[in-house]
C-alpha cells in the first residue's frame, strides 16, 4: 500500500510550535521578572481552571435537574464505573479550588505590596490560612455521602414533586415537567433534604467573596497611602494601578462566569423553579469559563499578549524575514552575473 504523505514546510508543523502552544508554557517562560512573585499563582490558577473545565465538559457532562439535587452524567467517567456522587463531588471540588486560587492571587498581592504595621502578624500564618482553605474545600464534601437516599424511592418523590409544581395557564394542556426521555434515564438523587449542601456551599462562596473584598480594599488603601506620604513615585503608582486594574479584570471575568450560574442554581432551589433550558445553559456557560479566563489573561497582560502573538502568528512575521534574506542573498548574484556578461560582450 502506497503511503500518501502531505507535508507543509511551516512553523506550525514543527515541534517548537507544539511545545510552546500551551498557555502553561507562556506563563512559565514568558513571565517577566517584575511578575515573578505572582507567576506560580497564575500557574496554579490555570491548572485548576483546566481541571474544572475538563471535568465539566468532557469527563462528566452533568445533566442537572433543578431545583432538585438530581440528574445524570453523560461524560467519559461513567463508562469506567465512577459513581455519580464521586463525579459531582469532583466537579464541585475543582470549582472550589479554582475560587481559592483566585483568592490566593489577591492575598499574594497583599503580601507583596502592602506595608501595614500589623502585617507582620499576618506573615507567619498566611501559608496555614491558604492550606486551611484547601482543606476545608475537601472536608465540606465528605458529609455528601451520608445524605444519599434510597434511589428508587427518591426518584418517585422527585418526579411527583416536579409534576405537582408544573403550572400552566391551560389545565387541559398541562403536561408533566419531565419527558419520558429523561424519566427513563438512570437519574441519581444526591439528597432529598439538601439544607446542608446549600448552606455549606453558599457560606463557602460568601466567605471567599468577603475575604477577597478585604484584600482588594487593603491594596487600594495602601497604594493611596504611599502616594500621599510620597513613599513611591508617580510612575510607580501608575504602574501599580495599571497592574491592579488588569488583575481585577483578569480575576473578575472567570469569577463572574462561575458565580452567576451558581447564583441561578441557588435561586432555582430557593424558589422551587424548574426550567431545563436554563439548567442546560448554566452548564454550557460554565464550560466556556476556561476559554474566557485564558483569553482575558492573555490580552490583559502585555508580556503574555506579545508571547501569544509571537507563537501563534509567527507565520505572518517569518515570511517577511525570509523575503528580506532572499532579497539580500539574490542581489549580489544578479549584479555579478550582469558584470560578467558585460565583460564577455566587451571581449
Amino acid at each position: 500500500m502506497t503511503l500518501q504523505c502531505h507535508h507543509v514546510d511551516s512553523y506550525y508543523s514543527t515541534p517548537e510550535f507544539l511545545e510552546r502552544a500551551g498557555f502553561i508554557y507562556i506563563i512559565l517562560f514568558k513571565t517577566p521578572k517584575a511578575m515573578n512573585s505572582v507567576k506560580w499563582y497564575f500557574v496554579n490558577l490555570h491548572i485548576w481552571i483546566m481541571i474544572y473545565d475538563n471535568f465539566l465538559g468532557v469527563f462528566t457532562i452533568p445533566f442537572v435537574i433543578l431545583p432538585t439535587m438530581s440528574g445524570f452524567t453523560l461524560g467519559l467517567l461513567r463508562y469506567i464505573g465512577v459513581s455519580e456522587l464521586m463525579m459531582n463531588v469532583m466537579i464541585l471540588l475543582a470549582c472550589a479550588n479554582t475560587l481559592i486560587s483566585i483568592l490566593a492571587i489577591f492575598e499574594n498581592r497583599f503580601h507583596i505590596i502592602c506595608n501595614f504595621s500589623w502585617k507582620t502578624k499576618w506573615e507567619p500564618c498566611r501559608k496555614c490560612w491558604l492550606g486551611a482553605h484547601y482543606t476545608y474545600a475537601v472536608l465540606i464534601f465528605i458529609p455528601f455521602w451520608f445524605f444519599v437516599p434510597d434511589q428508587f424511592e427518591a426518584k418517585k418523590h422527585i418526579i411527583e414533586f416536579l409534576k405537582e409544581n408544573d403550572k400552566t395557564n391551560n389545565v387541559l394542556q398541562k403536561i408533566p415537567c419531565l419527558p419520558d426521555s429523561i424519566q427513563n434515564r438512570d437519574i441519581f438523587i444526591i439528597a432529598e433534604n439538601y439544607t446542608y449542601h446549600l448552606s455549606s456551599l453558599v457560606s463557602f462562596l460568601l466567605m471567599g467573596i468577603l475575604e477577597c473584598a478585604v484584600f482588594i480594599l487593603c491594596l487600594i488603601w495602601n497604594v493611596f497611602q504611599q502616594v500621599r506620604s510620597k513613599k513611591i513615585s508617580r510612575r510607580t503608582f501608575e504602574l501599580q494601578i495599571k497592574f491592579f486594574i488588569a488583575l481585577i479584570i483578569q480575576m473578575g471575568v472567570p469569577a463572574f462566569m462561575l458565580v452567576i450560574p451558581l447564583t441561578y442554581v441557588w435561586v432555582s432551589i430557593l424558589y422551587n423553579y424548574y426550567d431545563q433550558v436554563y439548567s442546560n445553559s448554566v452548564i454550557i456557560i460554565e464550560t466556556f469559563h476556561g476559554l474566557f479566563s485564558t483569553l482575558v489573561m492573555i490580552f490583559i497582560h502585555y508580556p503574555y499578549r506579545q508571547a501569544f502573538i509571537s507563537i501563534f502568528f509567527k507565520c505572518l512575521i517569518k515570511p517577511k524575514q525570509d523575503r528580506l534574506r532572499s532579497a539580500i542573498s539574490v542581489a549580489p548574484i544578479s549584479v555579478t552575473a550582469t558584470r560578467s556578461s558585460w565583460r564577455s560582450d566587451k571581449i
